[in-house]
């Protein structure tokens, strides 16, 4: 019945200014329809400077809610090991560490975006060490 209906839709002709109205939407769609990404910070590599660069680069690539999974750092043992990284200081779930996941959900409110955030530490959904 579903292929039914759907072919009976394809056979409704469009007019020109809906089809017009449907490629303005598709080509500049609202911000509520932009697609949403998976942004990781790895280990203890996150800085303000680098978030801001990341939410500046996927507003302009049309992205929005990016939702932010934190993955292994000193506390959580994994297969890598980050060696001579730029913030030894940020440890997950640290004072340090809330002040960047602060300051990324204020620059994703100043450029328009739906700040989401999960917890993959240590890679416990998706293998380990």
């Amino acid at each position: 019945m579903a292929a039914v209906t759907a072919l009976a839709a394809l056979a409704i002709p469009v007019r020109a200014d809906d089809a017009d109205e449907l490629e303005r939407i598709f080509m500049r769609p609202p911000e509520v329809a932009k697609p949403g990404m998976l942004w990781f910070w790895m280990g203890c590599n996150p800085s303000r400077d680098g978030f801001t660069r990341d939410l500046r680069a996927f507003k302009t690539a049309g992205f929005n809610r990016p939702a932010m999974f934190h993955w292994a750092d000193v506390t959580t043992p994994w297969s890598g090991e980050i060696g001579n990284s730029p913030t030894p200081e940020i440890v997950s779930w640290t004072e340090p560490w809330w002040m960047l996941a602060r300051h990324a959900a204020e620059e994703s409110r100043r450029l328009g975006m739906d700040f989401g955030m999960g917890n993959g530490t240590g890679y416990e959904s998706s293998g380990g060490p």
